[in-house]
């Protein structure tokens, strides 16, 4: 049997009742957090992060994109880009609106899930409005 989340696909531990989730998301489940939100991240090959950014700034689609590789201590997505690090969603932000305002200005999400990098919810704003 698989985990109940839908982009995981970990089997599920045998040894003990985990409600339908493997054991990363049930434990994620028992610490107050949603797993539906939490990725297990995987560790990157040369350049595959950064060809999952392009084809998530490609995309058409209206989902979450959630970004499956590492990440900082507040679940945004963390990349290295010509030797800068980024948060995945502002580098994401950056590819898609060929723009990159300075340090002021953040790269805000209308979904409110730190770990998505679909373009189609983000938008430019500072601090105030990153804080509504």
């Amino acid at each position: 049997m698989k985990c109940k989340v839908v982009i995981c696909n970990k089997e599920l531990p045998r040894v003990y009742k985990t409600s339908g989730y493997c054991s990363y998301h049930y434990r994620m489940k028992n610490e107050g957090h949603d797993p539906e939100n939490y990725l297990i991240r995987k560790k990157a090959k040369a350049g595959e992060s950064l060809e999952f950014l392009n084809n998530a700034v490609k995309s058409k689609g209206n989902a979450c994109i959630l970004w499956p590789y590492g990440m900082d201590d507040k679940g945004y997505g963390a990349i290295q880009y010509n030797g800068r690090k980024y948060k995945a969603p502002r580098l994401a932000l950056i590819f898609a609106t060929d723009t990159e305002p300075d340090s002021k200005v953040f790269a805000c999400h209308n979904c409110d899930i730190p770990a998505c990098v679909n373009p189609r919810h983000l938008y430019w704003g500072d601090g105030y409005t990153n804080s509504m």
